[in-house]
């Protein structure tokens, strides 16, 4: 008995003519086209740029914040052993100079 007719006759479904051909075109088609939508290697170089250059600017940012506490924190040493060397009498203004009207 014909394959096609046995399983009609069995199944009651019957294969509609170039459904086969059709459907891979069809995933091809459906292929190509998430292909294309999918980001390519230059989106993923952008973000990585990105990304690095986010990562240096707050590490250059960092450093800078260090650096200027330190010489902070050194300035106010230096000031404070000088500060041992003025008189009493002297002090008052000593300090509104160095201190008080100083810019750090």
């Amino acid at each position: 008995m014909n394959q096609k007719r046995l399983h009609k006759e069995q199944l009651g479904y019957e294969v509609p003519e170039g459904y086969f051909e059709s459907s891979k075109k069809e995933m091809l088609n459906f292929l190509n086209e998430e292909e294309s939508k999918a980001p390519g290697f230059f989106g993923f170089k952008a973000i990585l740029t990105i990304t690095v250059l986010g990562i240096m600017a707050f590490a250059f940012l960092l450093v800078q914040k260090q650096q200027v506490a330190n010489y902070e924190i050194n300035r106010f040493e230096e000031l404070t052993i000088e500060s041992l060397e003025i008189s009493d009498e002297a002090f008052d203004d000593w300090f509104d100079e160095k201190f008080v009207f100083s810019e750090f």
